[in-house]
């Protein structure tokens, strides 16, 4: 659920906690979406599928890869593929 919530000039703006990521992550609302409507949306993000955590932790476990060698880094050592989340940034999610 969506926590935190404040009105801005063009919308709200709130918290949600990710099991996830293990972090609490900004979103932004923009005036004409309910807040049930992101109440729904957080809670999807809650209960994604173990599948699709896999292929998103590929993807960011090869990214990372990636972007070290281009940088000249050694990334992050990775004994479960899930500890690649821990390195996951965002900006602000928005509804």
């Amino acid at each position: 659920m969506i926590e935190d919530l404040s009105k801005e000039e063009h919308g709200m703006s709130g918290t949600v906690r990710s099991k996830l990521f293990d972090k609490y992550l900004e979103v932004w609302i923009e005036e004409d979406v309910s807040v049930e409507y992101v109440n729904l949306c957080a809670k999807s993000l809650s209960s994604i599928d173990d599948n699709l955590i896999e292929v998103i932790c590929k993807a960011a476990i090869t990214y990372s890869e990636d972007f070290c060698e281009m940088v000249g880094q050694v990334p992050p050592k990775i004994e479960k593929m899930r500890d690649i989340l821990q390195y996951v940034e965002f900006g602000s999610m928005l509804g």
